[in-house]
């Protein structure tokens, strides 16, 4: 599998978003902007029109609301068994969408990225989560990273990872087990693309923007 993905479609939650310029250049390419729940009140700063509102609303204040009257939304119910998020990617999904970018799912809460992390295990070649600083995915069987010389790279495992194999990287993996004790943290890249190789497991690569 070949990373970062390229998807055409962005979801904005309801996380940080530490620069409003920075995001809203990374948004400008994609075709299709979806508003999760408190997200529209990021979309909002931002000045972009998301095509869709997603959410059981608890997030938004009746302003924000009636200044997007026109948007289409899909309401839910606020007792669920799943996240607005998850019900999102798999609305997405549903309609065949190859890839999607998440925005707004990092920091508030830790539960909350916890959680969107292991989104990502469920679907390690449609999903990835995008911030001004860097690029997240999940990493099964075989892989190649686009990245650049110097460029800060961490592997870690969400259970154990067996059998990874690395080339590229400044500190090499061989035939290497990760699991809590183990796992690798700010390696750097050594050239412009780098391989990663897992026998089984679930590999969170966190692609850091600036080294």
């Amino acid at each position: 599998m070949d990373y970062p993905l390229s998807p055409q479609v962005a979801i904005v939650a309801n996380g940080e978003i530490s620069s409003y310029s920075q995001t809203k250049h990374l948004l400008s390419s994609f075709s299709k902007i979806i508003a999760v729940d408190g997200g529209l009140k990021h979309c909002q700063k931002m000045g972009v029109t998301p095509c869709l509102l997603i959410g059981d609303l608890d997030s938004l204040e009746k302003e924000v609301l009636e200044q997007y009257a026109d948007l289409p939304l899909l309401k839910y119910p606020e007792d669920k068994n799943e996240s607005d998020l998850e019900l999102a990617i798999h609305k997405l999904l549903m309609e065949k969408v190859e890839s999607i970018a998440l925005f707004g799912v990092l920091g508030k809460r830790s539960d909350h990225l916890l959680y969107t992390l292991y989104l990502l295990s469920r679907h390690p070649s449609q999903l990835m989560i995008e911030s001004e600083k860097e690029t997240i995915f999940c990493l099964q069987g075989h892989n190649r990273i686009k990245t650049f010389i110097g460029q800060t790279i961490s592997l870690i495992p969400l259970s154990p990872v067996y059998g990874i194999q690395t080339q590229g990287l400044k500190w090499e993996l061989q035939n290497a087990d990760f699991d809590k004790k183990f796992m690798s943290l700010s390696n750097v890249c050594n050239s412009n693309a780098v391989e990663i190789n897992i026998i089984s497991g679930d590999l969170i690569c966190f692609l850091h923007k600036n080294s």
